[in-house]
């Protein structure tokens, strides 16, 4: 039998990557937040203070949210 490969605990970039995209996720997901979003530009758009009131909402920060709704499509990153 052959000796099996040790695994790193010490995570690489794109084990990070992956890691923020699912808990982005879990955390905010699509459909509900797609809801959330169209529900707000029916009622007149998609401003810094809904931003706020999103992250509040599922529990996240205000930077985290803003780059769930870039992921989405719903904004854009200043740049």
């Amino acid at each position: 039998m052959g000796k099996a490969k040790a695994r790193s605990a010490i995570p690489t970039p794109v084990m990070e990557e992956e890691a923020n995209a699912f808990a982005m996720a879990l955390l905010m997901p699509r459909d509900w937040l797609n809801a959330d979003v169209e529900k707000l530009r029916e009622r007149g758009g998609l401003d810094e203070e809904h931003v706020e009131w999103l992250a509040k909402r599922y529990g996240v920060s205000v930077m985290v949210m803003t780059l769930r709704l870039c992921d989405l499509g719903h904004r854009k990153m200043n740049t």
